[in-house]
C-alpha cells in the first residue's frame, strides 16, 4: 500500500475519533495490524476495506482513490508478494509474505518416514554381515574393524539431517577413521595426526553459523518489538489529541 492511501487511513481514523485499538476492536483485529496500514508496512484485505468505508461512512473510492499508474500499482503488489521472511521454530516455519501469514511444517511427511526408515535399518547387524565376509573371503580382519566405528557415524548422521544440526553428527569418530586410514595404508601417523586439529574448526565454524542464524531472528523479534513500541506512541498521541 502506497503512503498516500495509508496516510488517508490515518486521517479517517483520526476524523472519525477512533484510537488504533477502538479500531482494531471493531474489526476484531490486532493493533499492530492498524498501525501497520497507517504506516504503508501492510495492506487490508478486501473485507477490512468494506468496513472501514462503513466505519468512516466513506466509499471505497474515497479510501482507495490515488494518483498512482496501473503499472505502478501491480509492481508495488508484486514486490510486497516476493517479500517474505522465515522464522523456524521447532519442526514449523512460519513464512510471512504480502500474501499473509502461514504456518507450514518444517518437515514433510516424506522426509520424515525416510528418516525414520533409516533410524529402523539395522546399520549394526549391516555392519558385521560385512566385516564377516570381509574377514572370511579376504582376511581384511584387520582394519576391517574400522567398519565398526561407522555405527555412531550413521546415527549421528540421521539425526543431524532429521534435526537439521550439523552439531549432532559425530566428526570426531569421522577423524579418527581418516586417520587410521592414513596410518594403516600409508603410513602417515605423522603429519596425519594434524587432522584432528579440524575437530575444533569444525565445532567452530558450525557454532558461528548457528550463532549468525539466531541474530537473524533475534533481528525479526527485535522488529516487532519496535512494532509495539511505534503502536504504543501512536496511541498516546491519539489520546493527547
Amino acid at each position: 500500500m502506497n503512503i498516500e492511501i495509508a496516510n488517508r487511513l490515518l486521517e479517517l481514523r483520526k476524523k472519525a475519533g477512533l484510537s488504533q485499538e477502538e479500531l482494531a476492536n471493531k474489526l476484531g483485529i490486532s493493533r499492530q495490524s492498524v498501525s501497520k496500514w497507517e504506516r504503508a508496512e501492510s495492506s487490508p484485505d478486501t473485507d477490512n476495506l468494506i468496513c472501514l468505508a462503513k466505519i468512516y461512512n466513506v466509499s471505497l473510492d474515497e479510501i482507495l482513490n490515488t494518483d498512482e499508474t496501473i503499472e505502478e500499482i501491480a509492481k508495488s503488489a508484486k514486490k510486497r508478494a516476493d517479500e517474505k521472511i522465515q522464522i523456524i521454530k521447532g519442526d514449523k516455519c512460519m513464512i510471512i509474505n504480502g500474501k499473509g501469514t502461514t504456518y507450514v511444517p518444517r518437515f514433510s511427511q516424506r522426509q520424515k518416514r525416510k528418516v525414520s526408515k533409516m533410524h529402523k535399518f539395522p546399520y549394526p547387524i549391516f555392519v558385521i554381515i560385512i566385516y564377516l565376509i570381509l574377514g572370511s573371503l579376504f582376511n581384511w580382519w584387520h582394519p576391517g574393524w574400522l567398519l565398526f566405528l561407522t555405527i555412531p557415524l550413521y546415527y549421528t548422521l540421521v539425526e543431524a539431517i532429521a534435526k537439521k544440526s550439523a552439531l549432532i553428527f559425530a566428526y570426531p569418530v569421522l577423524v579418527t577413521i581418516v586417520f587410521f586410514i592414513l596410518g594403516f595404508y600409508y603410513n602417515w601417523w605423522h603429519p596425519g595426526w594434524v587432522i584432528f586439529a579440524t575437530i575444533p574448526l569444525y565445532y567452530s565454524l558450525i557454532s558461528f553459523g548457528k550463532d549468525r542464524n539466531s541474530k537473524k531472528h533475534q533481528e525479526v523479534n527485535d522488529i516487532d518489538d519496535d512494532d509495539d513500541e511505534e503502536d504504543d506512541i501512536d496511541d498516546e498521541k491519539d489520546n493527547m489529541e
